[in-house]
């Protein structure tokens, strides 16, 4: 499992790739929101999700999720939770 830089390494690659391949702007912070300001739609967002899936083997949507993702930083929280919860114990 990828540990929490590694995650964050590849959730930031991933969303500036899809951004420049949008034309949009890449200057991403943790705390960048995650809603149309951004500039990406939701099938941008299923693009990334399924490019994290296949980086990192991680599918936090695939049980369902209710909560709320306002920015990057939840984003990374909720693959972080999930990388957690499908760790080998220690």
């Amino acid at each position: 499992m990828p540990n929490p830089y590694e995650l964050s390494q590849v959730l930031e690659s991933t969303i500036t790739k899809v951004l420049t391949e949008k034309g949009l702007k890449t200057d991403l912070t943790l705390d960048s929101p995650i809603d149309r300001s951004l500039g990406l739609d939701s099938l941008d967002w299923a693009a990334v999700a399924v490019h994290m899936e296949d980086q990192t083997g991680l599918d936090p949507f695939s049980e369902g999720f209710l909560g709320e993702l306002r920015t990057i930083k939840d984003l990374l929280a909720l693959y972080e939770q999930t990388a957690n919860k499908h760790s080998p114990p220690k």
